[in-house]
């Protein structure tokens, strides 16, 4: 596949949280950021999706995990495709991606996760742990939906989440 005229280009400028952004997370608990991705970056991300679609790296999307995890259209209709960086499965499908390129998406996350880690120690003293990071993209087709539910539960891994962040990539209108 090739890359598209606008996955050629270089970001000047990686968004960043801001100190106010942050203080509202830690009061509120959460934090919402409108248009913290540009325009162009974000359909750079939106033809990173129908690319990888295009190319299989989507799969139909479950619930719970590892032996719980299964298919339950009744709670979720989506597709699901796990990213990160040095991904194999990712990897034979390009190497010049959005994702990866300098001031493209992994380092806009590494960005923000350091942001973050730095507030999780001035509230707990904890670090955060980027092994433990986990990034996906979610397509949700007409029709789609994923039902309200809670992602920490007891005994599971998902306890260990500090904080969970959603891009919205929609297109206004």
């Amino acid at each position: 596949v090739l890359p598209s005229t606008s996955q050629l280009k270089v970001a000047t400028a990686s968004p960043q949280i801001t100190q106010a952004d942050l203080a509202s997370l830690s009061e509120k608990g959460y934090v919402v950021i409108d248009n913290f991705l540009p325009r162009d970056l974000v359909d750079d991300l939106r033809d990173d999706i129908l690319n990888l679609r295009s190319e299989g790296a989507f799969k139909e999307a479950k619930i719970g995990q590892d032996s719980t995890n299964e298919l339950n259209t009744n709670i979720r209709i989506a597709e699901t495709c796990f990213l990160g960086r040095n991904r194999p499965e990712l990897l034979k499908l390009g190497e010049n991606s959005i994702r990866d390129r300098s001031g493209g998406l992994y380092d806009i996350l590494d960005c923000l996760c350091d942001s973050l880690s730095d507030l999780s120690m001035k509230d707990s003293a904890t670090p955060l742990d980027r092994s433990l990071n986990e990034l996906l993209y979610a397509y949700y087709p007409e029709g789609g939906f994923y039902r309200r539910h809670r992602d920490a539960i007891p005994n599971s891994a998902s306890v260990l989440r500090k904080y969970s962040l959603l891009l919205y990539l929609n297109r206004d209108g």
